[in-house]
């Protein structure tokens, strides 16, 4: 994935644990991370006797990455209704569960279309509010001139007479941009979606249709109703105890998805390879693939990213799965270990990034510390937030480009010639 990037200068410095102003109201608890800017031609900042590099800065013109694959990429959003389940996440009593779920696909070129925006209006006022008051038109006055290289109402590229599916699942909560506000009522006010475009459309544009889903109540979104709706808490006796309703929606999407496929007034009519399909997700978007990938016969692979698996007591898995984890993980904390692998019966890949944090797996890297900083530094590593995504892209495709398009010449049973932030083990 090639990343293209201004080359004005800013700095800016996050304040973390150690500078953080805490504001107690009622039962609202309000953290606010200091953000400062500056705007000149070069620029190198010390904080707390680290050094911290910048080379653009946050009004400068945004320049989408270019995708690594052959193909153009479209998007279409959709929202579905499972009528066959009532919403139990709600502090509104009824409904159904209603799931958004955003498609990124191979697309015929067209440049006539209108291109995806980076941040949506719901997104920009929260950057706004997360700044403290700095002017919008002053601090982000390019966001309304932002877009991915993704074209809205694309069709989908005749190349191939159909493409492999990929299902995704965010984290919960899906980070907030580390500003939170805790409620007493069990409420988790986050903004930003966790539908991670960036590398999404990379692997798109490798012949992949990649469907995200939005888990209602386990990220804030805008729902339906055009009404914000917060993450729900896990309960804290039971962090897995929102695991089934997710594994039901990811299992209703794939549902969604075959039903588009027969409907011949789809856009997606006959061009999903229903026998070539994967899960994948983020922290608990991954634990929920794991489960699901037990569960549904339709799944013939699976990914977890650094996602601790709840509940995996008494299940068997029997596909090709892959973990992907931290460096400085310790497996049998976060997994349970040898207990867990032992449930898995099929190929299994251990998968160690160098310098990763949690969140690099997730949208924090691209919205945080990538708007146009091509020197955004993930952690106190070395990592560029492009890289980041340039890793994540590349390891993704390779596992599932090995089980779902049986390609022998993937780097997965290769690691020599794996990246260098990249460590491979192979479980069973």
């Amino acid at each position: 994935m090639c990343y293209k990037a201004g080359c004005l200068a800013y700095a800016r410095i996050l304040l973390w644990n150690s500078l953080f102003v805490r504001f107690q109201l009622s039962n609202i608890v309000l953290l606010s991370f200091s953000i400062i800017i500056f705007s000149c031609d070069s620029v190198e900042v010390e904080v707390e006797g680290e050094l911290a590099r910048t080379s653009s800065r946050i009004d400068s013109p945004f320049e989408s990455p270019i995708w690594s694959g052959k193909h153009a990429v479209g998007v279409r959003d959709f929202w579905l209704e499972d009528e066959s389940r009532d919403e139990t996440l709600a502090k509104e009593v009824g409904g159904k569960r209603s799931i958004f779920i955003r498609v990124h696909f191979p697309a015929v070129l067209d440049e006539s279309l209108p291109k995806f925006k980076v941040v949506n209006d719901f997104e920009k006022e929260q950057f706004a509010f997360r700044l403290g008051g700095v002017s919008p038109d002053i601090a982000y006055r390019n966001f309304d001139n932002a877009f991915w290289n993704v074209y809205l109402n694309a069709e989908i590229d005749n190349r191939l007479d159909a493409y492999p599916l990929l299902v995704y699942s965010h984290g919960h909560g899906a980070h907030a941009l580390w500003q939170e506000i805790v409620s007493a009522d069990g409420y988790e006010l986050e903004f930003i979606q966790g539908l991670n475009p960036a590398w999404i459309a990379d692997i798109a544009s490798h012949g992949y249709i990649v469907v995200s889903i939005i888990h209602p109540y386990g990220i804030a979104h805008v729902h339906s109703d055009g009404k914000f709706r917060p993450a729900v808490s896990l309960p804290k006796n039971d962090f897995g105890a929102h695991g089934p309703i997710w594994i039901k929606d990811q299992r209703f999407v794939l549902d969604e998805i075959e039903s588009m496929n027969r409907d011949p007034s789809s856009f997606l009519f006959s061009r999903v390879s229903m026998n070539q399909i994967g899960v994948f997700g983020h922290s608990y978007g991954g634990a929920t693939s794991y489960h699901t990938a037990v569960q549904d016969d339709r799944v013939k692979a699976g990914v977890d990213m650094d996602g601790t698996i709840f509940h995996s007591d008494d299940t068997n898995l029997s596909k090709p799965f892959a973990l992907f984890v931290r460096d400085d993980t310790l497996i049998e904390h976060m997994f349970d270990g040898e207990q867990l692998f032992a449930t898995m019966h099929d190929d299994t890949y251990l998968l160690r990034f160098k310098d990763f944090t949690h969140s690099s797996f997730g949208d924090g890297a691209r919205l945080q510390d990538q708007w146009d900083f091509p020197d955004s530094r993930i952690g106190n590593s070395d990592l560029n937030a492009y890289r980041v995504h340039e890793l994540l892209s590349e390891s993704i495709r390779q596992f599932f480009d090995k089980y779902l398009k049986l390609d022998t010449a993937t780097w997965i049973d290769e690691t020599a010639k794996s990246p260098p932030e990249i460590s491979v083990e192979k479980i069973h």
